[in-house]
């Protein structure tokens, strides 16, 4: 993992700083993964991806080297805003990737190795699967999203995997085994190399500091609703 900035165009708050660089505006986040804080591969400590602005984009790399233990995966945390028109696209990758989004749970949603309305057969989704199991998603809040190599499987406590491809071309749903539950951990390594992932509906994590000033916006608006 090594890129180490985040592009914020305006102010970079406070609360980045010893993070990584942030790009945000009000219009777009470029999400860069540090060099030295890797973006580890499950829920629990996956990478956050802060910001208030729209998510543009996620950069980072797979070094294969031992950070927070082999650098084979990435996951990032961020939250869906808008999921009529959520997507998610790799624009340019290691050689064979794989992109998976998991619900605030940690429950598989959707995956894909490649995207075939993309021109360069890399991996992206929009909101819904397209293998049959109506998995979507269908709720703003929090997600994670993981990039790994082909053959990189992410598997429930009872090492089951969370989902099954009938085809390369399909966007997966949870029917892996394992796909009722939410990820433990990984089977497997994969190509290394670095990566870009492109959002649509997206936004980043408002960090701590910013929490108040939402909340006083949304109790103006509630009052205004009210007058």
């Amino acid at each position: 993992m090594q890129l180490n900035r985040v592009r914020v165009i305006g102010v970079v708050p406070m609360g980045l700083i010893g993070v990584g660089l942030c790009s945000v505006s009000a219009l777009a986040i470029d999400w860069v993964e540090p060099r030295n804080n890797d973006a580890s591969d499950v829920p629990l400590i996956a990478q956050e991806v802060v910001g208030e602005g729209e998510l543009n984009s996620i950069n980072g790399s797979l070094t294969g080297q031992p950070l927070l233990g082999l650098d084979f995966r990435d996951m990032y945390a961020f939250n869906v805003v808008n999921p009529t028109n959520f997507s998610a696209q790799v624009v340019a990758s290691v050689p064979v990737p794989v992109l998976y989004l998991f619900d605030a749970d940690g429950r598989g949603v959707l995956a894909s190795q490649i995207n075939p309305a993309f021109e360069s057969n890399l991996p992206g989704f929009g909101r819904r699967a397209t293998d049959g199991t109506e998995s979507a998603v269908l709720n703003p809040g929090r997600y994670f999203i993981a990039i790994a190599g082909f053959g990189n499987i992410p598997v429930d406590s009872a090492g089951n995997p969370i989902f099954a491809f009938g085809t390369r071309t399909e966007v997966s749903g949870p029917d892996g085994t394992g796909g009722a539950n939410p990820i433990a951990g990984w089977l497997n390594d994969g190509d290394t190399g670095s990566y870009r992932i492109e959002f649509t509906g997206s936004g980043g994590i408002p960090s701590v500091g910013s929490l108040p000033t939402l909340a006083l916006g949304a109790l103006v608006a509630s009052r205004r609703r009210r007058s």
